[in-house]
């Protein structure tokens, strides 16, 4: 009971000290949010920074390191098996007289020898997991770079889309009276809503660079990704998508390798071993390890499920789940596929639209009318105009984005 109230007391301490480290931070990143001054990062050093801090990149190559470690532990699991003993104790009589002679000390190795099927097997497994996580790594650290491009893409066209609202603001002409409140009530709303965008981007930037607290101006153009020229040539194989196809094909030898470990078990469990004379005895002091002290131990086990005797429903529920991941995954291929040529269609549309707004713009920047109601009838389309183009211009960015993720060219 006093053990109890022990655990009760020091947990009731440890979450209260929690919670109290857990406000002090708070209270000091929402002062480093109000307080801090801007600090400006190149995009070489937002992606250097990136790759060395980020917590979901550094996450997976831990996983990476620890799946490179399975296949040796593997062959670890082959060496002997040490033990050590040490006995203090005599009869109840002779307790009063425990003495150096009533102490026994032992150090003992067995070794025990696997099913050679199932070790087989659980080093492919390993090997497997291993490629697994090469791969998955490879697929964050591109994502990771996709992410961080999209912050400073979408910073420069947040400050595009200031600058635009400040000039209308600048541009409003006395002679609007009428429609002047209306349009300054709209251009306030359109920098209010600016602001939180910008708010929601610092956040974004600092969950990739693992700086909370931080207020960083992005400068500098990241690397030019632009597949205008090229989306009529993307082809899923060896050039594009290769990455996606090889994840998938590791899922198609995972079900395979379970179905293969359930063949395994339905076979009888062999186990050999050998146990050896201690190592060392404060009774003996020199092991004797001649061939009569040295035991080979070798037998075969077999385990009966009545409800199963012979394993052929689990054999087929295995077999069935391997016909499912390749069902699953024929479908997402198509799908893919699919995607892939809405893509296309999709960025052939928006650059015939972007083109188009853009001679709409030109169209309505080279008026020379002076009329106040002309003119505010040009400032209010040039406005549509501009958040259209800007949408377009983001839509093309996420579709280029979305086709590097999976272009092995650039990746190489």
């Amino acid at each position: 009971m006093l053990t109890c109230g022990c655990v009760e007391t020091g947990l009731e301490k440890n979450l209260a000290a929690n919670a109290a480290s857990q406000c002090e931070d708070f209270r000091e990143l929402l002062d480093g949010v109000s307080k801090s001054r801007d600090a400006t990062i190149s995009w070489d050093d937002a992606y250097r920074r990136m790759m060395e801090h980020n917590p979901s990149l550094r996450q997976s190559f831990n996983q990476l390191q620890q799946s490179r470690r399975l296949k040796r532990d593997q062959w670890l699991s082959l060496a002997p098996n040490l033990a050590a003993f040490v006995n203090l104790g005599d009869s109840i009589s002779a307790l009063s007289n425990i003495n150096g002679d009533s102490l026994d000390a032992r150090i003992v190795a067995n070794l025990n020898i696997p099913n050679p099927f199932e070790f087989h097997a659980r080093l492919y497994a390993a090997a497997l997991q291993r490629q697994n996580a090469e791969w998955s790594h490879e697929l964050d650290k591109r994502r990771a770079f996709v992410e961080l491009h999209s912050a400073f893409t979408d910073q420069q066209l947040l400050a595009e889309r200031q600058r635009e609202v400040e000039g209308r603001l600048e541009n409003l002409a006395p002679g609007q009276a009428a429609d002047l409140p209306r349009e300054i009530a709209t251009i306030r709303k359109e920098a209010l809503n600016i602001r939180r965008m910008r708010s929601i981007q610092q956040l974004r930037i600092n969950q990739l660079l693992d700086t909370p607290g931080k207020n960083w101006q992005l400068t500098g153009n990241p690397p030019p990704i632009d597949y205008k020229q090229r989306i009529g040539d993307l082809r899923i194989g060896e050039n594009f998508g290769k990455l996606a196809l090889n994840l998938q094909s590791i899922q198609i030898e995972g079900a395979i390798l379970q179905r293969q470990r359930v063949k395994f078990q339905q076979w009888p469990t062999v186990t050999f071993g050998l146990s050896a004379p201690p190592l060392y005895s404060s009774e003996e002091r020199v092991p004797d390890f001649s061939g009569d002290n040295l035991y080979f131990f070798s037998g075969a086990s077999r385990s009966f499920n009545f409800s199963d005797p012979v394993g052929r429903q689990t054999l087929r529920d295995a077999t069935q789940r391997l016909e499912f991941t390749r069902s699953q995954l024929r479908l997402r291929i198509e799908s893919e596929a699919n995607r892939l040529l809405e893509a296309r269609s999709s960025y052939l549309e928006l650059q015939a639209s972007e083109r188009k707004l853009r001679q709409t713009l030109k169209r309505i920047e080279s008026s020379t009318s002076t009329e106040a109601i002309l003119l505010l009838a040009d400032l209010e389309e040039r406005a549509q105009v501009m958040e259209a183009l800007t949408d377009a211009t983001r839509r093309i960015r996420q579709l280029d984005l979305q086709l590097l993720l999976w272009d092995e060219t650039y990746w190489k």
